[in-house]
């Protein structure tokens, strides 16, 4: 019987390119180098974190996918920031836009071209809503996700009628969003 160790030296000389991820219950630092020494691209600690493990496959299983343009419509700073971080890690080729409110968003509608806009619900001056149903009158025919802490079947019905395409809850589920970049972006 072969070790995972032995196993992987070989398949790193038969298969240089090719990425060797350890599951290993021994992660102790200098077992880890041990392992990287060894041919392993990467390391992931038993019991096995579902986020980690997506974390090191991302790294090494890159998907083709086509360059766009993401609009983000939020009123709040930190909100802002997670979300242009997360869409960044599902594609970092994305170009981001950040825009405050619904009445910016449609400035920024007019000024350029979006391949997908992820719209807060509720902002001052121009709420989601009323923006998404402009959107859809001065002809924008790519995909709106509304992002809210609003989750209720009424306030996804209220998105669904404004002309959006999904709802994403807050607070915002990683994995939901990266499905959607990769909906709409894998090639």
């Amino acid at each position: 019987v072969m070790g995972g160790k032995e196993a992987s030296g070989i398949i790193a000389k038969l298969l240089p390119s090719t990425p060797i991820i350890a599951f290993t219950a021994n992660i102790m630092k200098h077992q880890k180098d041990e392992y990287l020494a060894t041919g392993f691209s990467g390391v992931v600690a038993k019991p096995i974190e579902q986020d980690h493990l997506y974390e090191i496959l991302q790294r090494f299983i890159k998907q083709k996918m086509r360059p766009g343009k993401v609009l983000i419509v939020e009123d709040n700073l930190v909100n802002q920031k997670v979300l242009k971080q997360f869409v960044f890690k599902a594609h970092d080729e994305l170009e981001i836009v950040i825009a405050n409110n619904g009445e910016e968003a449609l400035a920024r509608f007019k000024e350029q071209t979006f391949d997908l806009i992820l719209m807060d619900m509720q902002m001052p001056v121009m709420g989601g809503l009323e923006a998404t149903r402009t959107l859809r009158q001065e002809g924008f025919a790519g995909p709106i996700y509304m992002v809210s802490g609003n989750i209720d079947n009424e306030h996804k019905l209220q998105c669904e009628e404004a002309g959006a395409n999904g709802h994403l809850n807050k607070p915002v589920d990683k994995r939901a969003l990266t499905e959607v970049i990769n909906t709409i972006f894998l090639i």
